[in-house]
């Protein structure tokens, strides 16, 4: 059973910028991407808290803020599919719930 999330997104107005997020929950193993370079590197197997956030800013001249939220239940919560949402200056951009794969 694999569990996990791609999400692509743009950010910016007049600086655009296309966000890839890769989460495998099954490994624990996850990237980010800004225009197809990896900016952060994640690995996260056991986490106490229900929400996890992977905070970073995007942009040269036109900076913003982005949030990617993970979340889980709190029982059985690591082998259920979470909900991810992306934050970007602090307003909700993207929402979307985890598909378990085959």
């Amino acid at each position: 059973m694999l569990l996990g999330m791609d999400l692509t997104f743009e950010v910016g107005e007049h600086e655009r910028h296309s966000v890839h997020y890769h989460f495998n929950q099954s490994s624990g193993f996850g990237v980010i991407s800004v225009d197809g370079k990896p900016i952060k590197r994640i690995f996260q197997m056991f986490a106490f808290a229900t929400t996890v956030h992977c905070k970073f800013s995007v942009g040269n001249e036109e900076i913003h803020e982005v949030d990617i939220q993970r979340e889980r239940k709190r029982a059985f919560g690591g082998v259920l599919p979470q909900t991810y949402r992306v934050f970007i200056d602090g307003h909700l951009a993207v929402e979307q719930a985890g598909e378990r794969g085959g």
